[in-house]
């Protein structure tokens, strides 16, 4: 299964060279999910993921960084959440088709603290990450 990260943005955020931007295909699944957490997106909607990998990748390094001490805000996770959120990009996490009841952030912090709490989780064997961050606040 997979975790996936999108993201309503003008254009990609030439701050993340390593993170892929690819355009959401209409007809796709991803589509559907867009449509549905994104109703009326003034945005392209994008698919982030490492070249070459998925963002699952990102989100084991991430938990690895804050099970050692690491701020969540300090990882390239939360690096791209905090950019996401400073550009008022509405973004989505959520493993495999599990996207209908995503708990929804109201403020940075809350968003970054969802997360770290997920990343947290027991047994990191099979991290799953759910947040909507919908940029209307």
């Amino acid at each position: 299964m997979t975790q996936f990260l999108l993201v309503a943005s003008v254009q990609p955020y030439s701050e993340f060279s390593d993170l892929i931007f690819t355009p959401v295909q209409e007809d796709s699944f991803l589509a559907e999910v867009a449509s549905t957490l994104f109703p009326t997106p003034s945005k392209p909607i994008w698919s982030i993921a490492p070249s070459g990998a998925e963002i699952g990748e990102v989100a084991y390094e991430a938990r690895e960084a804050v099970l050692t001490g690491t701020e969540i805000g300090n990882t390239t996770l939360g690096r791209f959440l905090q950019q996401a959120m400073s550009r008022h990009d509405a973004l989505a996490l959520f493993y495999a088709s599990d996207f209908a009841q995503l708990p929804r952030a109201t403020t940075p912090k809350e968003l970054l603290e969802l997360i770290d709490e997920q990343l947290r989780v027991e047994d990191g064997s099979n991290l799953e990450l759910y947040a909507l961050w919908p940029a209307d606040g």
